[in-house]
């Protein structure tokens, strides 16, 4: 429980996609079970298109509010009306009214989505905190880009605080916009009593361990395989268990059938986040690659938080997490010869496994989610404290 000795708080935060599997909805589901445990009120939003496609589960302290979340389409010669009429939520706007939360408390891009969200905030009288999680994408020069780009500024500029995960996204997002250097860095959190409790999945072989999203523009999980692939020879005990759902969960599996272990990598079927304990806790490795820059990857906190050494991407909040030769390994790209000698330099030595094991543990102990939701409290009361001591000036 995060303990608090000041007045409790309406805190609403907003998901635009929390009923589907994902890193963001992780961190909001955790965060809102921490606040009710506080002693406050909490409200999840989420976008309602996305309610059908639920798969968290709901807890009985945490209040969920579907509404419609409309984008803000850009003016065009076919759609002229767009530069009149932009778009508005009303169904957030009646929320907000009637449940008058204290703050709103964003997480993840919402991209053009932001403008009817920071309209509503404002007719509410809602303060507004913007929670980005990812390193914005490097500008491609195309419209698509220039529009991310500039949604991203407009929630750096409206909002009444701002919070990155890691150094690495706040660098990124300086880039972008030089007044972004007064945002927070709150880093993500890990449950240590889930993981302390889970029991480790028993298999008859041992396993390397991988789990992502499965969209190979970000994840590099076919690297994870060739680099298997080159070492399974040489470890045949070891099996290569991939978990993960995402846009190319067909093309993962021909990249399986194709490399002739078949019968030693397996993709599992899609598992909620209450289940993966278990399948970290009773990995040898735990590996993760990045094509693209990572804010702050939690699966590397929760694979560690099991005492499991790690391997990751250089690049991003990675290193600011995995202490090279320390807490895992840090690869510089996702070529499988570079992943390969990772898997075999933590394969080949269980006694630096172990050692590494240990440490990876230790790290991880200071970001609790307990202690975690704490700085996000006392955030939101700094922010109203001094909302209120500005309008004691004013009077």
């Amino acid at each position: 429980m995060v303990s608090s000795s000041v007045q409790p708080l309406r805190i609403a935060l907003l998901c635009e996609s929390f009923g589907a599997l994902g890193g963001v909805a992780q961190i909001v589901e955790d965060l809102a079970l921490q606040f009710a445990a506080a002693g406050n009120r909490v409200a999840i939003i989420s976008n309602v298109h996305k309610g059908p496609k639920m798969v968290r589960r709901q807890h009985w302290s945490i209040e969920q509010a579907w509404v419609d979340l409309p984008r803000d389409k850009p003016f065009s010669l076919r759609h002229p009306e767009r530069l009149l009429r932009r778009a508005d939520a009303p169904q957030l706007l009646g929320f907000l009214r009637n449940w008058r939360p204290h703050v709103l408390n964003v997480h993840g891009g919402l991209r053009d989505r932001f403008p009817p969200v920071l309209e509503a905030c404002q007719a509410a009288g809602v303060p507004l905190v913007q929670s980005f999680h990812l390193v914005p994408e490097q500008s491609r020069g195309d419209s698509q880009s220039s529009r991310m780009q500039r949604f991203n500024t407009a929630a750096l500029r409206a909002a009444s605080a701002i919070t990155f995960p890691s150094r690495a996204v706040k660098e990124a997002f300086i880039k972008i916009w030089p007044e972004a250097e007064r945002a927070q860095v709150i880093r993500g959190g890990v449950n240590l009593e889930e993981a302390e409790h889970a029991a480790p999945l028993l298999r008859s072989k041992p396993y390397i361990f991988s789990a992502s999203r499965l969209d190979l523009r970000h994840k590099a999980v076919d690297a994870v395989i060739e680099g298997f692939r080159l070492i399974a020879t040489e470890y045949p005990e070891h099996d290569l268990l991939i978990s993960g759902d995402g846009p190319q969960r067909i093309e993962v599996d021909r990249l399986i059938a194709t490399s002739g272990l078949e019968t030693r990598i397996h993709l599992l079927p899609p598992v909620p986040h209450s289940k993966l304990w278990s399948l970290y806790k009773g990995a040898s490795v735990f590996v993760m690659l990045s094509r693209m820059a990572e804010g702050l990857p939690l699966v590397f906190f929760e694979a560690m938080a099991c005492r499991v050494p790690v391997i990751g991407t250089n690049n991003g909040g990675t290193p600011e997490i995995v202490t090279h030769n320390r807490t895992g390994l840090l690869v510089n790209s996702s070529e499988p010869a570079e992943v390969a000698s990772a898997m075999k330099a933590l394969l080949a030595n269980p006694i630096e496994r172990e050692r590494m094991a240990k440490e990876a543990y230790e790290s991880v102990k200071p970001f609790d989610w307990r202690a975690v939701a704490r700085h996000y409290l006392q955030l939101y009361h700094a922010l109203l404290y001094s909302s209120a001591h500005r309008e004691l000036k004013r009077d």
